[in-house]
């Protein structure tokens, strides 16, 4: 009593970024995240496991 069920659907995200991704190249309009957005993430994370590896700060060139 008092209660109300929803039920919430759970898609992939990468399936979800895929098709959006899909849709804006489709219809020429700029993807997002960006690809340079993407490169900056992915650096990112190169870089912690760098760290994480060797122990060290990892500079890097943000411009």
């Amino acid at each position: 009593e008092g209660r109300i069920s929803v039920e919430i659907e759970k898609d992939e995200p990468l399936k979800i970024e895929l098709a959006q991704f899909v849709d804006a190249v489709s219809n020429g309009k700029k993807p997002s995240p960006s690809g340079e957005e993407g490169e900056y993430v992915l650096s990112v994370a190169i870089a912690a496991i760098e760290s994480y590896q060797n122990g060290n700060t990892v500079r890097l060139n943000v411009a």
